[in-house]
């Protein structure tokens, strides 16, 4: 269970906490806006997921963003897609949203992004630099340029 003294002494030292957002509660977020002197210095972390088929459905990712959220409007909620050097030892993808393991990064994000999240995080160990400018571009501008060959 996570301690609300520990967040305390955390935030106590000037910094920021990062919450599992993919297990957080109601009950817990009740209870760390009644006692928390600044809130907003919570952040929040889905998990990623290794084995195909653990991955988290897109409905619960909304459900938790949307939860965080009502506590927290401008909360910091972050979400991983796969990368191109996929990370052992599964070397399957670490996605947060099952449905995002085979997808193109720049699909995967903007799912994330609809869900509320708010970061996106690549969870492997590498992307591909073109992959990685059309993310860049997507999730700076909104569009990115594709690459007929």
């Amino acid at each position: 269970s996570t301690s609300i003294e520990a967040i305390e002494a955390i935030m106590a030292q000037g910094l920021k906490c990062c919450l599992n957002a993919s297990i957080i509660s109601r009950e817990l977020l009740t209870s760390l806006h009644q006692q928390l002197n600044d809130f907003t210095l919570l952040s929040f972390c889905h998990n990623y997921y290794p084995r195909p088929d653990t991955g988290l459905s897109v409905d619960l990712v909304n459900k938790k963003n949307e939860l965080i959220y009502q506590f927290n409007p401008k909360a910091q909620i972050y979400g991983f897609i796969v990368g191109s050097g996929l990370r052992g030892p599964l070397h399957k993808g670490l996605p947060t949203i099952e449905a995002t393991r085979h997808s193109h990064p720049v699909v995967a994000a903007k799912l994330l992004q609809e869900t509320g999240v708010s970061e996106v995080l690549v969870g492997d160990s590498l992307i591909e630099i073109r992959q990685a400018k059309q993310l860049i571009d997507f999730c700076k501008h909104g569009h990115f340029t594709l690459c007929i060959e």
